[in-house]
């Protein structure tokens, strides 16, 4: 590993190996309680199958209850209710008197079957089920639970409604396409379709082999099914998966191009970056120096050098290679910043009218007008069409005489013969595909109709139409990929041999690690073997250039079992995790280990209050981890315990390549796992010390602000300390009502400027938060800091800010 920051390395290296025909064996079932969804676990059911079930919490069965209790109670009064006692839209000066309160919620649905157009492909419609369930469990929408049930039980049996692409104008919700998945799931429409495991029958049979009767939707149901933006938005939570691998792809291509072109790694020096301070910009300098790391082909200058050592070379390489940061940055900070936007939608209650089971009160608004959906889309396919501008240079520069560092004109292989042109063909195809993806880049979502629906939606999102050209875009994006790793592997060739002075065009002792498995991957795929007499292509003609684009496209993100997918699929919420150990220390612990509540704990000191230390991945038995339990204990007079959540398994960092084996130990400690566990624990000592304060570390962050948001467990907890979160995302700030203080580093590219502004803004307002951060640091600096003077020193002060707090809330 390179000396630079690290952290965000992870955001490339996850694998993923589950395949289709395996997608029914035995895998840990995601629970949904309609909050804290995941674009990790929405894909892992939408797109892979795993199982999913609804959560059995009695709060959570206890608000979905009263919603519904509370629309009976209307209906029985006959007071007028928005599509309960009225009709809908332009029509909502009609009253439906009750006792067609049953019809009028089915005739809704029969009336929305009117979509057009091929069918949305059947992971988008499982992910809008499961995102329609999640949002009937916050419970403010009216229908009853049974309805849910039925959704996750198609989804376990892979039964899919055939759902057209095109009818959603993303205002009043997804109305037409969510009508065929209402319809199917109540089975009283023969002329409604689903895929039953691969085979198209009529909903009515599907739900007779499902052993389940025809249902009709009681008063509101209907609208609570069809009335929200869970289509366009599992739409767009499959842009967004898809386009973290493509931008891990593109940031690879980059790499190979700086090799193939011999560039200097010095504008990726972190010291450039870290003064100009957009952590997107770091994030990229500090991927693209460890992707190169190694590579005897790169320019070594980290150490200062001013020049090249030839006299022809530029003293600075070309924009499209120096300035890949700069330019690229921007777009991983709006790839944060949409999966952030994303993540928040799929957790929302977005029908229409709402309830309050709180207060019995029921509101009227437009919480279904999909408009951040719609502009996130927009700018991800704005994005796409820059990156692929980006490519299309670097493209440009490998083949053009004047640009390409020796290699031969258009990467011809054997110029003996007269008529080759090389991966001439290859670069006008990929030109020709550059131009769509900025068009496609082009917004829609200002274009919406302003005489919608009688003028009633006379403002409308577009949100779905935006998604599903999303999906185009990045469909079309994986074709451009796979013409610019086939034209880096020629060049990595040709450049191979040049260096071995026309010996060897085998670049593999030459690559750098991280690159030179995607050099193996692609020769893999297009099934042309590396020989180190002749590189890819040799000679115009022997090899189908078409399919070998298509076999590298299709292994991009369509290929679950491929070589190129293992190495670039991953997980939404696990490539936002730090994993650097920091300096070793050593500490003789001061404490002793013993079971609470079923779980083993470091306990240190004997005070009558106590502090719970929730760690990060590196769990109770790290030994910083426990310093940092000595000093708290022995600093503050209190008991502290670390409970061990991870049951013996900690992320162990003195494995080999132990980074690689993250996302997978990841998998098997889901945050809400350990939420469980911290309810449990806190409750079984609630009534053995005087006071009780927490404290958690990245992983450990989101334990804690589960903790102090707990409808029944935050009236426990005193005060909190969170140090370098990870995880937390917007939605949370609003719920926090206990005193919380943030330690935060000074960049932080997990728990990024945006969301700590968001943060900060909101505990302002509420008076709950402080908020202290410390110049020089990085994401893990308080129990992992590298050992240099400065963030020791930062490392110090913020151990001893925490104290200082835990003195105030004793």
């Amino acid at each position: 590993m390179s000396k630079s920051n690290n952290h965000s390395q992870n955001l490339f290296t996850n694998e993923i190996t589950t395949t289709k025909k395996n997608k029914h064996i035995t895998r840990k079932s995601i629970t949904i309680r309609g909050e804290n969804l995941t674009i990790q676990d929405f894909v892992k059911v939408a797109r892979h199958h795993h199982p999913v079930e609804l959560s059995h919490d009695d709060v959570v069965c206890n608000r979905m209850a009263q919603s519904v209790n509370i629309i009976d109670n209307v209906v029985k009064a006959s007071l007028p209710l928005y599509g309960v006692t009225t009709l809908f839209g332009g029509l909502a000066n009609r009253v439906v008197s009750s006792e067609f309160a049953v019809e009028l919620q089915n005739n809704l649905v029969r009336a929305h079957k009117a979509g057009a157009g091929s069918i949305m492909p059947l992971e988008s419609i499982r992910g809008a089920m499961l995102l329609r369930a999640n949002a009937h469990l916050i419970g403010a929408s009216g229908i009853r639970r049974q309805w849910d049930e039925r959704l996750v039980l198609f989804l376990r049996k892979d039964v899919t409604p055939l759902v057209p692409e095109f009818g959603s104008i993303g205002a009043s919700g997804d109305l037409i396409p969510m009508s065929y998945i209402a319809a199917a799931i109540s089975g009283v429409d023969e002329t409604v379709q689903v895929d039953f495991q691969g085979e198209k029958i009529s909903a009515p049979e599907a739900l007779a082999r499902l052993e389940l009767k025809p249902e009709l939707y009681n008063a509101k149901e209907g609208l609570a099914m069809l009335n929200g933006t869970s289509v366009m938005t599992a739409s767009a939570a499959h842009a967004c998966y898809d386009f973290y691998i493509l931008m891990a792809v593109t940031l690879h291509v980059h790499a190979m191009a700086l090799q193939a072109l011999t560039a200097s790694n010095q504008p990726f020096h972190p010291f450039l970056h870290k003064i100009k301070g957009h952590y997107g910009q770091i994030d990229v300098a500090d991927i693209l120096l460890e992707l190169i790391d190694g590579s005897t082909m790169i320019y070594d200058a980290l150490d200062g050098k001013l020049t090249k050592s030839s006299g022809e070379a530029l003293v600075q390489d070309r924009y499209s290679l120096r300035c890949c940061p700069q330019f690229l940055g921007p777009i991983v900070e709006t790839m944060y910043d949409i999966t952030q936007i994303i993540e928040i939608e799929m957790n929302s209650a977005n029908d229409n009218p709402l309830i309050d089971t709180n207060t019995g009160k029921v509101y009227c608004g437009g919480n279904f007008l999909g408009e951040h959906v719609a502009l996130a889309m927009d700018r991800l396919r704005q994005v796409i069409g820059l990156m692929a501008k980006h490519l299309d240079v670097q493209v440009a520069q490998l083949v053009t005489p004047e640009f390409k560092n020796g290699l031969p004109a258009c990467l011809v292989g054997n110029r003996a013969r007269q008529v080759n042109i090389g991966v001439k063909a290859l670069q006008i195809c990929g030109n020709s595909i550059m131009p769509v993806l900025l068009f496609l880049g082009t917004s829609i979502t200002d274009k919406f109709p302003t005489h919608a629906e009688q003028y009633n939606q006379n403002i409308n999102s577009m949100g779905q139409m935006s998604a599903c050209l999303a999906r185009q875009s990045i469909s079309t994006l994986c074709q451009h990929l796979s013409i610019c790793l086939l034209v880096c592997v020629q060049a990595l060739d040709l450049r191979a041999n040049i260096i071995e002075k026309e010996t060897n065009y085998d670049a593999r002792p030459l690559l750098s690690e991280n690159t030179r498995r995607v050099y193996e991957a692609v020769r893999l795929i297009i099934n042309v073997p590396i020989d180190r007499k002749r590189p890819y292509i040799w000679d115009d003609g022997e090899h189908a250039l078409d399919e070998h684009i298509a076999r590298v496209a299709e292994n991009l993100i369509g290929n679950e079992n491929g070589p190129l997918y293992k190495l670039f699929s991953l997980t939404i919420m696990d490539s936002l995790h730090c994993a650097d150990p920091g300096a070793n220390q050593t500490h003789q612990p001061q404490g002793h280990e013993e079971q609470v509540a079923g779980v083993n704990i470091y306990k240190t000191g004997q005070g009558k209050s106590a502090i719970v230390l929730f760690t990060d991945i590196f769990g109770y038995t790290f030994i910083n981890t426990r310093k940092l339990a000595d000093r708290f204990a022995n600093d503050t007079g209190t008991t502290v315990l670390i409970p061990d959540y991870f049951h013996g398994d900690p992320m162990n960092p003195t494995i080999p390549n132990y980074r690689d084996l993250l996302p997978d130990w990841l998998k098997r400690h889901p945050t809400t796992e350990a939420c469980e566990i911290a309810d449990k624990f806190i409750s079984t000592i609630k009534g053995h010390y005087e006071s009780i304060q927490v404290i958690g570390f990245c992983y450990g962050a989101k334990v804690v602000v589960y903790l102090i948001t707990h409808p029944e467990l935050s009236s426990t907890i005193k005060a909190a300390i969170v140090g370098h979160p990870s995880m937390l995302v917007k939605e949370e700030a609003k719920q926090i009502r206990r005193p919380i203080l943030f330690l935060c580093a000074e960049i932080d590219h997990i728990f990024t400027p945006d969301i700590e502004e968001y943060f900060e803004k909101e505990l302002a307002t509420s008076g709950f938060g402080t908020f202290l951060k410390y110049p020089g640091t990085v994401h893990g600096f308080i129990v992992r800091p590298d050992g240099s003077p400065q963030v020791n020193q930062q490392s110090e002060k913020a151990v001893q800010d925490a104290i200082e707090y835990f003195k105030k809330n004793i």
